[in-house]
């Protein structure tokens, strides 16, 4: 009799937990759609398949970097082109491999360093949103900078190394206000504040401007210039 009553409470406690999780993912997916709309919806959104912007990164102390890239999102190549005062470093991921060159000398480029040029099509939210095997789900209602927001884990599950990303999704508007993902008690310990939301070409609407702010205190301003979007 008592094993049949914990078998009983097992089951209800794992159909709960069942039940629980599909609406987590259900309130995900809607979370998703207003995304989808607040950056030009999905027709917009799919039918670009060549992304290139300039990217020019302040730290705190002043120091500037830029960087240009260039994703071809059908293919999922990318490469990017930075001037540093060893020269013009140039990576890449295409048909040919995974490479880097500086100063025109062309060698292979490591399996860390691709994997941190391939997470770019995992951040950023173009590739992000056409790509329909990633799994959103609604952790928990919440307000940032005095806004409501629904706060979404992003996870992409196909890689070896299994990516996430918390989205902190204005509940008016549908805009991404700040991303993070939390550390190992739960705290998120940097936000990635995204700013000037402006038409960028074909219907797109993206974040020009963002901050991150780390403790309270902002690090680094990203800036993006020159965008283009392509058929």
């Amino acid at each position: 009799m008592k094993k049949a009553l914990l078998c009983l409470l097992y089951s209800l406690c794992y159909t709960l937990a069942l039940g629980q999780s599909a609406e987590a993912l259900q309130r995900g997916q809607v979370a998703r759609s207003r995304m989808v709309q607040a950056f030009g919806g999905e027709q917009a959104i799919g039918q670009v398949r060549h992304f290139s912007y300039t990217l020019v990164r302040t730290t705190a102390s002043g120091d500037t970097s830029h960087t240009f890239y260039t994703l071809d999102l059908a293919k999922r190549h990318i490469r990017t082109s930075t001037q540093t005062s060893s020269g013009t470093e140039v990576r890449g991921i295409d048909a040919t491999g995974n490479w880097k060159s500086i100063n025109g000398k062309r060698e292979a480029l490591p399996a860390q360093e691709a994997a941190a040029l391939q997470r770019t099509f995992f951040f950023n939210f173009i590739p992000m949103l056409q790509n329909r095997q990633l799994q959103y789900t609604f952790l928990r209602a919440d307000t940032y900078q005095g806004r409501p927001v629904d706060i979404v884990r992003v996870e992409d599950r196909t890689t070896q190394n299994p990516l996430a990303l918390d989205l902190f999704i204005d509940r008016q508007n549908g805009q991404v206000l700040t991303s993070s993902r939390p550390d190992s008690t739960g705290r998120y310990p940097y936000f990635a504040d995204e700013l000037a939301y402006e038409p960028v070409g074909l219907g797109v609407v993206f974040p020009l401007v963002y901050k991150m702010v780390v403790e309270g205190e902002v690090t680094s301003v990203g800036e993006f210039k020159d965008v283009t979007l392509r058929k």
